[in-house]
């Protein structure tokens, strides 16, 4: 799971749309390639964690293992 799925998930979550994004992104182009798979910086996805008020961590690319311990671990 990556980033574009977190960001696709908490939009659909609070009714976004892919035009809502790109204001706390700072511009189109930088919402569209996060949202095409474009792995953020950290300094935007701590921004984009205090936008959703969530983590910066589920900003980050986890490998499918890594995801499935994770879910065994949040519950």
């Amino acid at each position: 799971m990556g980033p574009q799925h977190t960001l696709h998930h908490l939009m659909e979550d609070r009714n976004l749309t892919q035009k809502d994004p790109w204001k706390v992104l700072g511009s189109k182009g930088m919402a569209s390639e996060v949202l095409h798979g474009k792995r953020p910086s950290a300094k935007l996805r701590q921004e984009m964690a205090a936008f959703f008020h969530v983590s910066a961590d589920l900003f980050t690319y986890r490998l499918p293992e890594a995801h499935g311990r994770w879910q065994a671990l949040t519950g």
